[in-house]
């Protein structure tokens, strides 16, 4: 093996087989012995550290081809051992170069915002007082940010809130699992919050979504920060709620957002979230890893408690049941005790719970009996997991290994051994509810294990672990559960699920009442869905990394359909490229298209063009591929070429055709978009005329409104109005979005007949409804609209600048082109009302190279008419005059876009002659 092969590598298949190729190089030593030799690599590289072991079997798996995930860290050091250190560096290149080209599924955070008069979760760690660490720290957050807010309360500012990542508060505790840094970072919070004035905190668990041993692949910092984001906006913008940065408020102090981020993986992961936040947003971070971050307000170590603390500890939860031996002796016991749970919280309330089952027994009897523990971070924990019945241990098993939280019934499911019926398609096959005794019995073990503290159940009655217990016994899982029992676990609870969610959807379709106990029979199917959504996810994502295509592919095709119809764009992407590769044949060309249309949903523009692509190398030109690629071009490639090939499928189908009225109804925009206004009138009209329902729906706000965008191109804005006006009824969440867009049609209509207040008020309504909705995309296009008609009507230059930033900072989490260009443009007309002639120049100018690439038509000469407006208030005629001119001789020019620099230079001439 040497370095030139490894430019070879294209998949972790080929990664899988350099490392079979390096092991019979080395003499073809055991899994076990690897394993040992990583064991002592890592020790010797951190000396300080407990060593990780790898358990053999995890060596073996790093060693069989089919894997989707391989575990980089492990990937490397097993190069290391196996005797050619010179390949760590090719080999991590190689790995990095894999992952680049493929659609990964990533892991799922969970977002929950916490009131400040709702009392914290019960934790045993919580048992420490750490009121003062709280204090001071959330004093030093607030000391970084209410000093500025009363200082810019006495002078009105002009150039609007704090930029993504700028004007942050910051706070990062570090520490091992099981020191507390979880619950003194929500005490942090909340102080923060209560001293902000902010109503909540909203808590961002990561432990799902920030990578593992195992190999689960990271969620990417930016996409994290447009879940949190959307979040901050919509609690925002709940009653009561707070105002995040980049909203209008005549409040003397700011509201600040606090956001708590737990369990964040690296440096990389951290800079890569906080640089996407609203200014002025309070984080408090927590992390096993040191991390660093220059303009944190603190880097605080969590560490374990002093000697007196963990012996003053020990003695109050263990002495009501011990029996008192002697002075001498108790004082003995306990300090062996605080030495055998390593001065952590979290060993010494599982210590407790063990002590509450064994009444009676000395301090000492229990100090031997952790003594007779050989190894492990916890001994006390490792005892306890020990000391667990079979059923405990399957519990714990099936918890740990899980990637999300379960409830009573989804436990029962799994580790069921026997299930009803026998068919194999899920949305078919009844699986009956568990029986009454696994039911039972998994609710008993549940139950046991909170008694423990090995286990949580969260307020929504899901189960879940802490870190350390995790550790523990998800090793333990791999080394007493077969890979194919877990297999068969997983495939059972993913049976039931998507045959209970195909069911809860149908259900959802039609007035039929719930019914039969394998699907949700005593709440609404939508409510159900909803509730279920996270562990749909999670276990689809599970099934894949066991690569179980049916379970994959079933659970995907079960729960798309919800997730894209309530717009959780983010969670389908998540199933779809979880099931990515996990096709039946005959449906293989409908999953890869959902996974482009979800990837094409949260802004992945180049992932679903990728799809596309394989689609067509696969031999599937089929029409319905032509249309997605030409989509896909028009989003990440050239809007003229995009549109030539939509026209294409259009001349090959006719209006009898499906297809026909989904390329129909989606080309007038386009062909608007590069200038052909006359064109996408006539045809946004044949389409209306083709309409076979009238009422108001997604498809026919679509098609309306981009009528009447083309009405105002061919400088008819009355008629445009009218056209516009008849899209505003939709109130059903499917179509109140696309309403949103049609008010901001509305409002352009509205300027271009001079009646500028009434567009602005119609702008602002229509931005109000789309952040009170959660809808980034919806938000960035209103936001646009809202600070171009701010600008043009010079009604609030200081709120104008709040609007942009809002929008500049969804654009870090997705980027489409035509918003871009819009976002570019109200910042340029906004830094020329303001004076800054040579940043808004600037703007302006990289406008016109995203529009010229794009073949963005409309956008350009809207980005030149404001480049004019720029150049004529700088004093700079000449250039005004030459711009506007190019307008006017450009054949892409639409007959309003003539009329608007026809008048700017009208409006010139009578300046120069005057």
């Amino acid at each position: 093996m040497h370095q030139g092969e490894l430019e070879q590598v294209r998949t972790l298949d080929d990664l899988v087989r350099v490392l079979q190729s390096l092991r019979t190089d080395a003499g073809e030593p055991s899994f076990a012995t690897i394993a040992t030799a990583v064991t002592r690599l890592r020790a010797d590289r951190r000396p300080a550290v407990p060593a990780a072991r790898p358990g053999r079997v995890t060596i073996y798996d790093a060693f069989r081809t089919g894997r989707r995930r391989l575990d980089p860290e492990l990937l490397l050091d097993i190069v290391a051992v196996l005797g050619r250190p010179d390949l760590v560096g090719p080999v991590r290149e190689a790995h990095t170069r894999v992952l680049r080209h493929r659609i990964v599924a990533h892991a799922r955070p969970r977002l929950t915002v916490v009131g400040l008069g709702a009392p914290l979760p019960h934790e045993p760690i919580s048992l420490a007082d750490r009121s003062a660490d709280a204090a001071r720290l959330a004093a030093l957050l607030l000391d970084t940010l209410l000093p500025d807010d009363e200082a810019s309360s006495s002078a009105p500012s002009h150039t609007g809130a704090a930029a993504p990542g700028e004007g942050l508060a910051v706070v990062i505790l570090t520490g091992m699992p099981g020191v507390g840094k979880t619950t003194l970072a929500r005490e942090v919070a909340r102080c923060a919050a209560a001293g902000s004035g902010a109503p909540s905190v909203l808590e961002v668990g990561l432990r799902t979504a920030s990578g593992d041993d195992d190999g689960h692949v990271p969620l990417p910092p930016h996409d994290l920060a447009r879940e949190i984001t959307t979040a901050l906006r919509a609690t925002a913008a709940a009653p009561g709620g707070s105002s995040p940065s980049g909203s209008t408020t005549t409040a003397v102090r700011r509201t600040h957002p606090v956001v708590l981020l737990d369990d964040v993986p690296t440096d990389a992961d951290l800079a890569g979230v906080l640089d996407r936040l609203p200014g002025g947003t309070i984080v408090v971070v927590t992390s096993r890893r040191r991390l660093t971050w220059p303009r944190a307000v603190a880097h605080h170590e969590v560490e374990g408690l002093t000697p007196a603390d963990t012996t003053a500890l020990v003695s109050r939860l263990l002495g009501p049941c011990t029996t008192p031996e002697g002075p001498a002796e108790d004082a003995a016991a306990l300090e062996a005790l605080a030495v055998r749970t390593g001065a952590l919280p979290l060993a010494i309330a599982v210590l407790a719970g063990q002590a509450s089952k064994l009444p009676g027994w000395y301090l000492s009897d229990h100090a031997q009996r952790l003594d007779s523990v050989a190894s492990g971070l916890l001994p006390a924990l490792e005892d306890a997991y020990d000391g667990l019945p079979a059923a405990g241990r399957e519990v714990l098993h099936l918890l740990a290994r899980h990637p999300g939280r379960l409830d009573v019934r989804e436990v029962a499911v799994a580790l069921q051994h026997e299930t009803t019926g026998g068919g194999t398609d899920p949305a078919t096959d009844p699986v009956a509810d568990p029986a009454a005794d696994p039911l039972a019995d998994a609710a008993a073990a549940l139950e046991s294990l909170r008694a423990d503290n090995l286990v949580r159940r969260d307020d929504d009655g899901r189960h879940d672990l802490h870190d350390a217990v995790r550790e523990i016994a998800a090793r333990r899982a791999l080394e007493q559960v077969s890979r194919s029992e877990h297999a068969r676990q997983t495939t059972a609870l993913a049976r039931d699920l998507a045959h209970r969610a195909a069911l809860a959807w149908r259900r959802s379709a039609s007035t039929q009442a719930p019914e039969g106990s394998a699907g949700p029979a005593t709440e609404d199917p939508i409510a159900w869905l909803e509730r279920h959504v996270e562990v749909t996810v999670t276990t689809t994502q599970l099934a894949a990394e066991l690569d179980l295509p049916g379970a994959t592919a079933a659970l995907g095709r079960a729960i798309l359909p919800y997730l894209v119809r309530s717009e959780r764009f983010s969670d389908a992407y998540l199933v779809a490229s979880s099931a990515d590769g996990h096709h039946d044949r005959t449906a293989e060309v409908e999953d890869l298209l959902m996974l482009a249309r979800a990837a094409r949903l949260v802004g992945r523009f180049d992932e679903a063009r990728a799809v596309h692509d394989r689609l067509a190398a696969a031999g599937h030109a089929t029409l319905e591929l032509r249309m997605e690629l030409g989509e896909s071009e028009a989003m990440v490639g050239s809007m003229e070429q995009a549109v030539a090939d939509l026209e294409s499928v259009l001349a090959e189908t006719t209006p009898a055709d499906p297809l026909w009225g989904a390329v129909a109804y989606k080309l007038p925009q386009m062909l608007l978009l590069v200038g052909r206004a006359e064109d996408a009138r006539q045809l946004a009209e044949e389409v209306i005329a083709r309409l076979e329902d009238t009422s108001v729906t997604a498809w026919t706000i679509v098609v309306r409104s981009n009528l009447a965008r083309a009405l105002r191109e061919l400088d008819d804005p009355i008629g445009s109005e009218r056209i516009a006006r008849t899209c505003l009824d939709g109130t059903d969440p499917g179509t109140r979005r696309f309403a949103l867009l049609a008010e901001t049609v509305l409002a352009d209509a509205l300027d271009a007949q001079g009646r500028a207040s009434d567009a602005l008020a119609v702008a602002e309504a229509a931005h109000a409804e789309a952040v009170a909705l959660d809808d980034t995309a919806i938000a960035a296009v209103t936001g646009c609209a809202l600070a171009k008609h701010l600008c043009l009507t010079g009604h609030d230059d200081a709120r104008a600048a709040d609007v942009v930033d809002g929008v500049g900072l969804t654009l870090r989490a997705f980027s489409y082109p035509a918003i871009e260009i819009d976002y570019l443009v109200a910042r340029g007309r906004l830094a020329a009302r303001t004076h800054r002639a040579t940043e808004g120049r600037r703007t302006l100018q990289r406008a016109l190279v995203i529009a010229g690439r794009s073949g963005l038509r409309i956008h350009e000469n809207d980005a030149r008419l404001a480049l004019g407006d720029l150049e004529l208030a700088d004093g700079e005629a000449p250039a005004a005059r030459e711009v506007w001119t190019a307008v006017l001789a450009d054949p892409a020019t639409t007959p309003y876009g003539h009329r608007l620099a026809a008048e700017r230079l009208a409006r010139l001439d009578h300046l120069t002659h005057a």
